[in-house]
């Protein structure tokens, strides 16, 4: 099994080679004449580029960058959404690259830049309108204090002054993404007017199955001087199967699209032989691990990192001598850590996956406690398998 480890990983690296390390994830632009052009864009440095968008026609094509002035905005699939805005600071006047949270009568906007966080809005008939919280200090008995002026509150109120009832609440909100976020919906429920939330912090789901081929492994020690036969058995990896039914969820805490959480439900069977020993046996697996994606690409290199729960439904133990031993040495219950590599392929909403896992672990649980009575237990376990999931 070590060539098959040593191809796979040299088709990883060969494969994070050739697509680079710019990550250019599905979407498109928006010209000036109105024209939309589907392709790949950038979402690297995009605090940079609030004057700027990096686009591909096709992943292989040349970079093609486009200014604040070429643009309309542009649009992540199933991703964030910007446009282009006319913004004075420090009495200068510049096209930038705005990130719209929501878009409704009420639109809500987003920027970063070096210094600062910036939101806007703009409802029917008015101009872009930034939401300021300045400081002032104030000296009282002698104490100098930071007053927040808070003018945001009264942009807001301007804007829903036809729905008086939830202007209560607009002294409560906040400055930041959920506050204003959440005024804004209430405001648009009230109106009965509809409205997009452009959000890519939010958690993203999928569903989906893995198969494959799966090959194990086990060495036992002696605890007891009796049962120094044990460790004379010279178990090889062995071939049977897994399939497992999958839960991923992307982008938890809004910290990053690449990082995934992975929970599996499925059967795996496993087999450990020797020249005079065989033990199967039949098991539910429920795998908990992270999956870290190295690009945002169509084609997209990860690794696996968690642990594997693994609980024997029954199991067949065969020995030409003292088949109770065993017996003894395998449990009901048994924990993996697991690493992996995978390379993934996306088509819209679909992922193609296919991936290799290694696990070592022990039987745990045995009639003597936790450990298992005079025999201890080191498994090692090898999974190459394929499958699909699909975003919801």
């Amino acid at each position: 099994m070590k060539p098959a480890i040593l191809a796979f990983s040299i088709f990883f690296l060969i494969t994070l080679n050739l697509f680079g390390q710019t990550d250019f994830k599905p979407g498109y632009i928006v010209k000036i004449n109105g024209d939309t052009i589907d392709g790949f864009i950038s979402n690297k440095g995009l605090i940079k580029f609030n004057n700027a968008c990096l686009f591909k026609v096709q992943e292989d094509s040349p970079e093609i960058r486009y200014t604040s002035n070429d643009l309309k905005g542009y649009s992540f699939l199933y991703g964030s959404t910007y446009q282009t805005k006319n913004i004075s600071s420090d009495n200068n006047e510049n096209i930038l690259f705005l990130e719209v949270l929501l878009n409704g009568s009420v639109i809500l906007f987003y920027l970063k830049d070096d210094k600062e966080i910036h939101y806007y809005i703009q409802y029917e008939n008015s101009s872009l309108i930034e939401l300021k919280n300045t400081t002032t200090e104030v000296v009282v008995d002698d104490k100098r204090f930071i007053k927040q002026k808070k003018e945001y509150v009264g942009s807001l109120k301007i804007a829903f002054q036809d729905t008086p009832e939830i202007l209560p609440e607009v002294d409560l909100v906040q400055l930041n993404h959920s506050s204003l976020t959440k005024i804004i919906i209430k405001y648009h429920k009230v109106t009965g007017k509809e409205y997009v939330i452009y959000d890519d912090k939010k958690v993203q789901s999928s569903w989906g199955f893995l198969i494959g081929p799966h090959f194990s492994k086990v060495k036992f020690v002696a605890q007891d001087p009796s049962y120094n036969f044990v460790e004379n058995e010279n178990f090889e990896f062995m071939p049977t199967y897994s399939v497992s039914f999958l839960y991923s969820a992307s982008n938890l805490f809004g910290i990053s699209d690449k990082l995934r959480f992975n929970f599996l439900v499925g059967y795996r069977k496993n087999n450990y032989e020797s020249e005079n020993v065989t033990i199967k046996q039949n098991n539910l697996q429920f795998p908990i691990y992270l999956t870290y994606a190295i690009l945002n690409k169509t084609i997209k290199p990860y690794f696996n990192i968690g642990i594997n729960n693994l609980i024997n439904l029954n199991t067949e133990i065969t020995s030409t001598r003292n088949t109770e031993a065993y017996k003894q040495a395998v449990s009901s219950f048994q924990m993996t850590t697991m690493l992996g590599l995978g390379i993934e392929y996306q088509v819209n909403k679909k992922h193609f996956m296919l991936e290799a896992n290694y696990e070592m672990g022990r039987w745990f649980l045995g009639n003597a406690g936790f450990y298992l009575n005079n025999i201890s237990s080191s498994t090692s376990q090898i999974s190459i398998v394929a499958g699909l999931r699909h975003d919801f």
